[in-house]
């Protein structure tokens, strides 16, 4: 449970990260290297998100992918497969 948690928080990082280099080789358009790699980064962090959450982001009762807004601490959330709660461990 902790090591999803964990590997949840690094891939909202990625997501973040990839945003904020794809916007910052955008905002500056000029096609040099440096923006190329910018924007590669951007897109290489943004697999990375999508990798991570495949991976890890699973139901430990069911194993099927969790809802993306199922780590919100306010929510009453449960998997949509099999009904686990993560309040209960």
């Amino acid at each position: 449970m902790k090591k999803m948690l964990f590997m949840r928080k690094i891939a909202v990082l990625c997501f973040w990260a990839g945003i904020l280099l794809l916007f910052s080789g955008f905002t500056m358009m000029s096609l040099d290297k440096v923006n190329v790699l910018w924007l590669a980064a951007g897109a290489a962090a943004l697999v990375l998100y999508v990798v991570i959450n495949r991976i890890f982001w699973r139901c430990p009762e069911c194993g099927k992918a969790l809802n993306p807004s199922f780590a919100r601490k306010d929510s009453d959330a449960c998997c949509l497969h099999c009904g686990w709660k993560m309040q209960e461990k």
